[in-house]
């Protein structure tokens, strides 16, 4: 197996996902668009295997003090495991020239009592610190439909029923406003100060991600009865699976248990375009506890993603970048 960089345009790229089966969004050519304007750069490679592309991965990356090449790829790679070897370091050095490489992947596989073992022996070390969580949530279609209220916690069950009485408007978003759900995510923030340090997307950033990924979303916003947003869900759907992707609510929303109608109303939606499951997008029960309470209560699944593993060319440079990196976005 050798990996090698892919020469082809975006329309390629995103058919050779599509015949790999991948269904992260992060691996799209669209995602890579909501990072031009950003420190990384973007690379493609693929691994060959007797003549035909196995595995694919996008990597993000960029120079540190010209020395170091830091590479992160959040779709993780697309393919068998056993592609994962020391040579796609190899192949991401032969394009960014620079004499030191570190490369951390998030692996969104399920974690399998061999995995961890066998990516140990490719060369890989989990990293110690997240980027992003390796638990989550998955609400997967039953016979019922993926939008079955059964599989509701009793206590989110009757805070829908009691945001449904509201007199609210609850809609898909065809034309999401970068402006006001920005304004809503400050709401938000100020409202829950109290609760620790809260960080807001930048409106320029959120400007980009809702232009680049506006084929791959799904927004539903919830008004109360002077047309005020309140409350925003989005997802982002890659063919029969979906990932949480954006959310917002003001005190108002709380008041009146608008982020029930609004995120159930997405369900409902994702439901209807055939959505098998659909990935809460990461929980953090210690550090979170409010968001954690809200996603369990949908009556999803809780999976343990292989989660984030990392490789240095020297190895020395690991243990030197792997902290810095878990602060990168």
């Amino acid at each position: 197996m050798t990996w090698t960089i892919f020469a082809g345009s975006d329309n390629e790229w995103d058919d050779l996902l599509k015949n790999l089966k991948s269904t992260s969004p992060f691996n799209l050519s669209s995602w890579a668009r909501t990072r031009r304007h950003s420190r990384w750069n973007v690379l493609r490679v693929t691994c060959v295997d007797n003549g035909e592309v196995s595995c694919a991965a996008q990597v993000f990356w960029f120079k540190f003090a010209r020395l170091f090449t830091i590479s992160w790829v959040p779709g993780g790679i697309v393919g068998d495991l056993t592609c994962s070897t020391p040579t796609i370091l190899k192949a991401i050095s032969s394009h960014t020239k620079s004499p030191a490489q570190y490369l951390r992947v998030a692996f969104h596989s399920e974690v399998l009592s061999s995995s961890s073992s066998e990516l140990s022996l490719l060369g890989w070390t989990k990293a110690r610190n997240f980027i992003g969580a390796s638990e989550t949530f998955t609400i997967c279609r039953t016979t019922r439909g993926l939008a079955d209220s059964a599989t509701l916690s009793s206590n989110w069950s009757r805070n829908l029923q009691r945001g449904l009485k509201r007199n609210l408007s609850t809609e898909i978003w065809h034309q999401p406003d970068a402006g006001e759900i920005h304004r809503l995510m400050c709401e938000m923030v100020e409202f829950k100060k109290d609760h620790g340090p809260q960080s807001v997307t930048p409106l320029s950033a959120l400007t980009e991600l809702l232009s680049a990924m506006k084929d791959q979303m799904v927004v539903i916003h919830t008004r109360d009865e002077d047309g005020k947003l309140i409350a925003v869900r989005g997802a982002y759907v890659v063919g029969a699976n979906a990932w949480d992707a954006v959310a917002a609510a003001n005190e108002q929303a709380r008041k009146l248990y608008a982020s029930y109608v609004c995120a159930w109303k997405l369900v409902e939606t994702l439901d209807s375009l055939g959505v098998e499951c659909f990935d809460l997008a990461g929980i953090d029960p210690t550090q979170n506890e409010g968001v954690y309470n809200f996603k369990k209560g949908l009556g999803g699944s809780r999976i343990e993603y292989l989660g984030e593993w990392e490789m240095a060319k020297p190895k020395m440079v690991r243990g030197l970048v792997g902290l810095a990196v878990s602060r990168l976005k």
